[in-house]
């Protein structure tokens, strides 16, 4: 947490200096397909919509923060059920853009991106069950509230202003309690319970004059 905000501090001195043309805007939405690790669970589509800004600070090198809706979670086929655990996704990206054969780069072409991204739960189903051993399902009451991701991946940028990535997030930290109460029960995790999400977007980018 510390290092996230000595990283927004840092992004803040380089950008306020910027000037408005370097600035875009793009309105995002796509598909999720998550998991959450330790849990045995499968696959689980999602949605994910929002907004993101970005700043070119050279032709080839700019930095994204963004705010986005993300619908996350796991499918158990055995107990015919679904977590959803919804988060409100804070990246803060640096991005990279590949040089084009005709040498054109920055705002057209293909970059790659990667950085930390902050998750805030927004809601959770009540759900809950567990073996005879641990926690498989994580419910309102097993869940931190905040959470950590490391965001990679890569976006292609069309003439038209049309914007598709592609990414992956990888939680950083375990989303259980240390102990957590289930039906009268306490039960102590010693699993290691993280989000994995794979995301494909679409957006529409535009400079801010």
């Amino acid at each position: 947490m510390k290092h996230l905000i000595c990283t927004l501090f840092l992004l803040l001195a380089w950008i306020l200096p910027m000037n408005a043309q370097s600035v875009f805007i793009t309105p995002r939405a796509g598909l999720n397909l998550s998991n959450i690790t330790g849990t045995g669970g499968s696959l689980r589509p999602g949605l994910s919509f929002g907004i993101s800004g970005d700043y070119m600070h050279s032709s080839s090198v700019g930095v994204e923060v963004g705010l986005h809706y993300s619908m996350q979670g796991s499918y158990f086929k055995f107990a015919d059920i679904s977590p959803e655990h919804n988060y409100l996704n804070i990246p803060v990206l640096f991005k990279y853009y590949i040089k084009r054969k005709d040498g054109e780069e920055g705002k057209k072409g293909l970059n790659v991106f990667g950085g930390p991204q902050l998750d805030l739960k927004m809601v959770v189903n009540k759900v809950g069950y567990t073996s005879n051993t641990t926690g498989l399902l994580l419910s309102d009451d097993m869940t931190q509230s905040l959470g950590s991701s490391l965001v990679i991946g890569a976006e292609y940028l069309f003439e038209s202003g049309l914007v598709v990535s592609a990414n992956m997030n990888i939680g950083l930290a375990n989303k259980a309690k240390e102990q957590f109460s289930n039906y009268g029960t306490v039960l102590t995790t010693t699993g290691s319970y993280r989000d994995m999400v794979a995301q494909i977007k679409f957006g529409y980018r535009f400079a801010l004059h």
